[in-house]
């Protein structure tokens, strides 16, 4: 990600979000008072219905102004059918309907007034504060999720998790198949094994770009960016909602556990996971078995103790209807898929895995069995049934220790069999906050909404003065405003001005590590410490004192989740203990209920370190808090960085209050503009409109830009083409701009300033621009060369069409440095014929002989080449296969009127592409492999993807290229069907070209520079074409003899025989 400054963060722009939030309130009142209130409105109200809002305000009577709008929030949205968001631009009608469908009751779903539901919303909606305070929060809820969704930053997050999850699925179902043994074949499994590589090493990649992305890795901490990290947050955390859903959430200390537990597994170890109660050891130990067999352990899992023997694990005898059989035990279904002796046929058809609960109390007995499951191999034989592919087991037990006198170590003989894999409970550090962010989680409802007051929940930061603190510039390069200060989080966890929730996190957090400590005969320095007084109290010291372990008492996160939700269903209960206002006083209930539950022996020390974070201090007043928005609700993690503190600095062309000074009429510069011709185009409303060429110049970072038709440019992550102007006096966008998004032919509407904030702006000026400004405009071939050289009309060109160039621009960029040509090339002659080579000889013999350059052609009348398509009928666009004798067919491709831009590289080895490039001396399977390197390299070096063309056309290539024995084939019934093979490869059409499209090349050099060609005068290119009888070919030594063709095998190669690098854009 590049670093970007935008000029959300300035007044201006400030006062633009301020307003698409103002516009936003008004279309949301308007719609729930003229839509959803409306039955109140179409007659005469009811006695019964007076008496529902009548209850309704007084069921609400106690809550505050902030609940209050959390509960309108809560009737309104929580019971909105599927939102959806319509970005495109469309009329306020159209806009007040997105709005009502975003909570809009379907009124199929509803065919009956529920007047109960509407008295609520009446009686909360006439309170004006509570109606205002809804309207302000929804409104910038809003506003933030329309920014996020339509950022660089928010589509790059998308994109990052859809790629993780797609390279997952695959990872996943590849690692599966090869636990369980399903690929037989030898160079099949070799192929998987580095393909599982290759796809674990990629999500690698992905989850530390997507880490990289909330951290704001290489950007600057500006409001701008700092929020759509919080917005990022926040997706995450309705991710741990969802999951909480399902009874456990992944946070990152549970995904580093689960990777361990399947690399140990995957390694032939069976993973022991050692931890205290609660830690999630079962929930991880069935997460790994059913990522890689498919199944849970709920069938296959065995509570262990010092007894467990032969008869628990593999069978036992049974009797049924006076008949003897045997049961088989988790290990025996694990391994075979039997359920008794009874069963003919296995229940499933590969392993599964064994769980063992409590494996620290084994004895002797069963280590002896487990010992010899351990050494079984797949196909043999357990108890007469043979052992299914993937059969392991994952063990889970509490630590051994003080706590656990009945645990004992792992057999030793087991010992290298086995991997231990600590499970403790979620972090929690400033720079890991997984408790805290779990607290979040379980604190939101269904609806991602979180109803607690910002002021309990978030951490205390302070401001860090920054002397002479970088400067941001706007586009045109001038100073707008300089870091004074920076927010840093204030690092004591129990410092008063933390939220109640933070400084709990670290609480609990400390609480579990005492108890984890109490089981240890080492203990970590980092546990809290504490002394006695005089009074026989406890109290936590920074320095000196006893270590602070408990004996029998910690806090899992059930019960943290359980606290939680209690808070949100407190109202419910007919418990007056339950009926308070704030999540201080919730909290500060839990814990006194908690401190009586617990043993007598760890109360005073828990209760101790409740004090010390000042748990039980005095409730916070909460009266002028706000409902958190989901940016709020992001913000909230310390994992967020702060939006750096700005001082605009004063701009000379604005006066004293800070608007732009007035300029005199006959001051103001108007920009140029050109009106030329009309079209018709669609817009996104579906309205058709009549589109008149139009051009305007502004200035950005001092240089002059020029919008004209086709000019493409980038904004908010979007590439655009600007289409012209509204010409259509009875449209509402009359004399509007148009543009559409790069290969989309629906156009939409755009503001002149929105044109004006873009970035790579370029058309085939601005790019002809750039060849001038390296001194290569010798490189640059465009409409003039056809016009001005090959006899062309302007008329003609118009009417075939000069399509935009779709390169990026960085490519272009980096391949005029490299000595590329950018040259426009036609499929047909001035008069309508395919410009072969024969043609271009006939058209332009003489005009190249006048330049300097001999003959044109060498030996031109050779019977070979007279009989080849390549010389005769192929154009640059188009190469017909000799084999091809329907006449119709031939005519019809080679007579299409194409015009289309050609970027060719130096031949690979020669100029600026020499190296590890060098193509010489390689056959025509090597070459291509060095161009693939080369196209790999090209992209990979600017961090940019490789467009998914190439990425399937290199896929075709691994597939379909021939072996190297039939290339260096000398018989021609296996050459000469490689040969076919190779220039109809994918790659080739991509990254080759014609005999036709080179000799166009070397005349148009050689007419405008008066040169010999910098890199054919004596040098030959592979080329996409055959000869008649099968031959590949080459092309060049444009040297005064004439060019020249040569015809090769496959397995030829030479000092002088290039590879050409040729991108049709």
């Amino acid at each position: 990600m590049k670093e970007k400054f935008d000029t959300l963060s300035t007044e201006q722009d400030s006062n633009i979000r301020n307003k698409q939030e103002q516009e936003k309130q008004k279309l949301i009142s308007k719609y729930i008072e003229k839509h959803i209130l409306k039955p109140f409105d179409d007659g005469e109200i009811s006695e019964d219905v007076k008496k529902y809002i009548q209850r309704a305000e007084k069921m609400y009577t106690n809550l505050s102004p902030t609940e209050k709008a959390s509960k309108l929030y809560e009737i309104l949205v929580t019971r909105a059918g599927k939102q959806f968001e319509n970005r495109k631009r469309s009329s306020r009608s159209n806009i007040e309907k997105q709005v009502g469908a975003e909570i809009e009751i379907d009124a199929k779903t509803t065919p009956t007034i529920n007047y109960r539901y509407l008295s609520k919303l009446q009686a909360l909606w006439n309170n004006e504060e509570v109606k205002n305070l809804f309207l302000e929060k929804y409104s910038q809820a809003r506003v933030d999720t329309k920014t996020f969704k339509e950022s660089l930053i928010g589509e790059e997050w998308q994109n990052i998790n859809q790629q993780i999850e797609e390279v997952k699925k695959e990872h996943q179902k590849l690692s599966q198949d090869i636990f369980l043994k399903k690929i037989k074949d030898p160079e099949e499994l070799r192929d998987a094994k580095e393909e599982a590589t290759f796809l674990a090493q990629e999500l690698i990649q992905l989850r530390q770009s997507r880490e990289d992305i909330i951290s704001l890795k290489d950007l600057p901490h500006i409001r701008e960016n700092t929020d759509l990290a919080a917005m990022i947050q926040f997706e995450k955390m309705k991710i741990y909602r969802d999951q909480l859903k399902e009874g456990f959430v992944w946070l990152p200390s549970r995904e580093e556990i689960h990777r361990d537990i399947i690399a140990s597994l995957q390694n032939g170890r069976w993973p022991v996971l050692i931890g205290e109660g609660g830690t999630g050891k079962s929930e991880q130990a069935d997460a790994a078995a059913k990522e890689l067999t498919g199944f849970d352990t709920s069938k296959t899992d065995l509570a262990c103790d010092k007894n467990t023997n032969i008869r628990d694990l593999i069978a036992d005898k049974e009797v049924e209807d006076n008949k003897s059989y045997e049961s088989y035990g988790p290990a025996m279904q694990a391994a075979t898929g039997y359920e008794s002796s009874l069963q003919e046929k296995p229940s499933y058809y590969s392993g599964r895995i064994l769980r063992l609960e409590e494996s620290g109390r084994l004895g002797t007995r069963a280590y002896s069995v487990i010992k010899k499951l351990r050494q079984l191999k797949q196909g043999q034989l357990l108890n007469g049934k043979k052992v299914l592919p993937g059969f392991a087991s994952i063990w889970t037990t509490n630590p051994v220790g003080y706590r656990y006198p009945d645990r004992y170590e792992i057999d030793p003989a087991m010992r290298r069999e086995i991997s231990e894999i600590g499970v403790d409970y979620p972090e929690m550090s400033q720079e890991n906050p997984e408790l805290y962010e779990f607290m979040l989680t379980a604190l939101m409802d269904e609806k991602y909404h979180n109803q607690v007051t910002q002021k309990e929940l978030i951490p205390a930061y302070e401001e860090i003065t920054i002397k002479n603190g970088k400067i941001f510039k706007n586009e045109k390069d001038e100073p707008i405003s300089q870091v004074t200060a920076e927010q840093k989080i204030i690092e004591n966890p129990t410092n008063k001005k933390h939220g109640t929730i933070y400084r709990l996190s670290y609480a609990i957090k400390s609480v579990q590590d005492s108890f984890v400590a109490g089981n240890k005969q080492n203990i970590s320095d980092n546990i809290l410490r504490y002394t006695i007084d005089d009074d026989e109290n406890i109290k936590i010291v920074e320095e000196g004192g006893e270590a602070l372990t408990l004996s029998s008492s910690t806090i899992t996160l059930g019960e943290i989740a359980s606290w939680m939700k209690g808070f949100q269903e407190r109202k419910q209960k007919a418990d007056a203990d339950f009926q308070v206002e704030t999540l201080t006083e919730w909290i500060q209930y839990k814990l006194n209920t908690y401190l009586k539950q617990v043993d007598e022996e760890d109360r005073a020390k828990i209760k101790a370190i409740f004090e010390h974070f000042h748990l039980f201090d005095k409730v916070p007043n909460i009266e002028n808090q706000k409902p958190l928005t989901p940016l709020e609700i992001g913000y909230l993690s310390p994992r967020v960085p702060r939006p750096l503190i700005l001082k605009k600095i004063k701009d000379e062309n604005e006066d004293e209050t800070g608007k732009p000074k007035k300029e005199k009429p006959d001051e103001i510069k108007r920009p140029k503009v050109e009106k030329l011709k009309v079209t018709e185009v669609m817009l996104e409303n579906g309205e058709a409109v009549n589109i008149e060429d139009y051009s305007f110049e502004f200035e950005k970072n001092n240089e002059k830009i020029e919008v004209s038709k086709s000019t493409q440019f980038e904004l908010d992550g979007k590439t655009y083409l600007f289409v012209g102007q509204v010409d259509q006096e009875n449209s509402e966008y009359h004399k509007q701009l148009v543009v559409k998004v790069k290969g989309d032919e629906v156009c939409q509407i755009m503001e002149r300033e929105g044109i004006e904030r873009g970035e790579n702006f370029y058309n085939i000026e601005i790019i002809k621009k750039i060849f001038e400004q390296e001194g290569k405009l010798e490189n640059f071939y465009g409409a003039e060369n056809l016009t001005e050289v090959w006899g062309y009309s302007e008329e003609q060109l118009e009417q075939w069409g000069i399509p935009n160039i779709e390169a990026p621009k960085w490519l272009l960029e980096k391949a005029i440095k490299m000595g590329a040509t950018l040259s426009l090339k036609p499929s047909l002659t001035p008069n309508g014929k395919s410009l072969s080579i024969l043609k271009q000889d006939e058209l332009m013999a003489e005009e190249y002989k006048k330049a300097g350059g001999g003959i044109l052609l060498y030996d031109k009348k050779t019977n070979w080449k007279m009989e080849s398509n390549f010389y005769t009928i192929d154009n640059p666009n188009v190469t017909i296969e000799n084999e091809e004798k329907n006449q119709a067919k031939i005519q019809k491709k080679t007579s299409q009127a194409i015009l289309y831009w050609s970027l060719d590289f130096p031949p690979l080895g020669l100029g600026e592409t020499g190296g590890k490039y060098m193509s010489s001396n390689k056959n025509y399977l090597e070459q291509t492999e060095i161009m693939i390197k080369f196209l790999e390299d090209l992209y990979k070096k600017e961090n940019q993807n490789l467009p998914k063309i190439y990425q399937e056309a290199i896929k075709d290539f691994e597939k379909n290229k021939p072996k190297m024995e039939d290339v260096e084939s000398n018989d021609e019934n296996i050459w000469k069907p490689v040969a076919k093979k190779l220039v109809n490869l994918k790659i080739t059409k991509l990254l080759r070209t014609t005999p036709s499209a080179i000799l166009f090349d070397i005349i148009s050099s050689r007419i405008k520079t008066k040169k010999d060609h910098p890199y054919l005068e004596s040098n030959y290119v592979f080329t996409i074409s055959r000869s008649s009888s099968g031959s590949l070919l080459d092309f060049g030594i444009a040297d005064s003899d004439g060019v020249n063709s040569n015809v090769w095998k496959p397995r030829n190669s030479d000092v002088n025989l290039f590879s050409p690098f040729s991108l049709q854009l």
